[in-house]
Parts: C-alpha cells; structure tokens; sequence
C-alpha cells in the first residue's frame, strides 16, 4: 500500500511529486531496515520513523498515528495520510487555500463516532467540557447524514471532525496539533471507548489551538464505498485521491503486492457494476505507475 501511494504522488500529484516521504510504522518487534527489506521502495527515498514498541503494545496501529502528528514539521506544507490512499491528481489548490500560519483542511468524516461504532458522541458537548474547551461550532456536514445513515439518527453536521486519512496543513498547524494529540487521544479513548477516538483526538487538538479550519469536497478523499460513487457523480469524475480498500479490494489480501493487484485487475471481469469499473479504473491507472516506475529503473 505504502508502494502504490509512493508511486501514485510521484507521477500524478503534479507540485507535490518531489515530497519528502515519511512513513511512520509499528509493531511488537525490534525495528529492523524497511528499506533493506522492501527494496521496490528505495525508489522513493522513504524516511521510515518507527512507533516506540511499548506504545504499539498499548495502542496498536494509533500508535503509529500519533507517531506521525508528533514529529517535528520541517517543511512549510504538511500532508498526513494513511498509507490506504492512491493519489490521482494535482491537489495543490487546497493546499494553496490554506489559512496562513494556523491552517488545516481536510475531508469531513462520514458519520460521527457514536454512530460508527455504537459507542460515544463527539458531537456531545461533555466531551469538550471534560477536555476544559469551549462549545464548537458544529459547521462541518457530515457526509454520511441521509445516506449512510437516516435523517434524524444522527446530528448532520459536527465540529472539525475530518477523516484521519488524508489532512493538510502547514508547518505551523500541524505543530500545533503535535503539542497537544497524545493527551487529547487518551481523554478520547476515555470517553468514546472506540477506535476512532484518535479522529476525536485531531478535532480536540484543533479546537485547543484555535486553528483555522476548511471542509475540503469529497474528491480530496474519495470512499470507495459505493454510496459514495452514487451520491457524488460530480465528485466521481474528479476524484484527486482515492481510498481504495473495499470493495471489490480488500486490504491484505488484493493488496499484498503489485502481483496481487494486477491479479485482481486480470480478473474484474466478472465486476460489472459503473462502481465497481470506476474503482478498478483508478487502481488500474496507479499499478500503471508502479509498472512504468519498473521500466524506468531497467531502462
């Protein structure tokens, strides 16, 4: 997964395709040379930071998340992504609409926690009051509402409560987040009792140092949940990044290695859905990436 992003930014992404990548990961062992092991990567001059393995321990894959919004920010514009995301086009002009120096914009998170998993309510105006904040302003839509769940089941829009999987922000936002997540994550833990308390954490964080948020569309960070194809056509047809780990790909499985993928393209045949064709179209165009990448390097 981390490949096929790498890939994607460095051929599609326009501006950003000369980005510093860091990649933050973990687990229950010693840290051991990534690069050494994983040399279709080296490509891409891959700084890999690990978890520190007690936390991992504690945290699991969060720990690895709140590795990546606790480091040091060197560089004047930040993304932070999960490594599930397939770049597909020039997304600089949110990047350039960024508030400046306390800017952040991302896509809003389909639905609130407590609808997510059963448990918790960020919307709930304990949880700030518990974290000694003011009551936000709930001015982020959920896009979700009336679609992944019923009008009147859930609040229909919330505070800045964005998808951890694609966030931008510049050095100066992101720094601010990074003084203050792990503390907000672990109140939010306490309080929702769920795995997206880390998201919670982020909107905590983001409401402590006053910065100053944007809603970004879907097509920055584009489901591949089939409701979504449905529900945003427009969006669909502009897609810029897309999280492709659903249906008809599973994680781990289609995604194991660019053999696995194109294994799974090879036989699409029997998806005949326009949701199914859109997603297998977008995964087709990155493993063309990594394949031209391949060329490149025996050329």
């Amino acid at each position: 997964m981390v490949h096929y992003f790498a890939a994607t930014l460095r051929r599609y992404s326009g501006r950003f395709k000369d980005a510093w990548l860091v990649a933050s990961v973990g687990e229950d062992c010693d840290p051991f040379d990534i690069g050494a092991t994983q040399p279709q990567l080296a490509r891409h001059d891959i700084t890999w930071r690990w978890a520190n393995r007690d936390d991992f321990r504690r945290n699991s894959y969060n720990a690895t998340g709140l590795t990546s919004r606790a480091m040091p920010f060197e560089v004047e514009l930040v993304m932070i992504a999960d490594a599930a995301p397939l770049v597909m086009g020039d997304f600089s002009d949110a990047a350039e609409q960024l508030a400046r120096p306390f800017g952040i914009a991302a896509v809003p998170a389909t639905w609130p926690p407590w609808l997510g998993r059963g448990k918790g309510d960020v919307d709930r105006i304990e949880l700030f009051a518990l974290a000694g904040l003011p009551t936000p302003v709930f001015d982020c839509p959920h896009l979700g509402h009336g679609v992944y769940y019923p009008v009147g089941a859930g609040m229909d829009a919330g505070p800045a409560y964005f998808s951890y999987g694609v966030v931008l922000g510049t050095r100066d936002a992101m720094s601010a987040i990074a003084s203050t997540v792990p503390a907000n994550y672990f109140l939010a833990v306490e309080f929702l009792r769920t795995d997206l308390a880390a998201q919670v954490g982020s909107t905590l964080s983001i409401i402590r140092s006053a910065l100053t948020y944007r809603a970004l569309p879907v097509r920055y960070s584009f489901s591949a949940d089939y409701r979504a194809h449905e529900v945003f056509p427009a969006e669909t047809a502009d897609v810029l990044i897309l999280h492709y780990l659903n249906c008809p790909f599973r994680k781990h499985v289609n995604t194991a290695s660019p053999s696995a993928v194109a294994t799974r393209l090879k036989d699409h045949c029997d998806d005949r859905g326009a949701h199914a064709q859109f997603i297998f179209n977008v995964v087709n165009r990155a493993d063309n990436a990594v394949v031209a990448e391949s060329a490149d390097s025996t050329a």
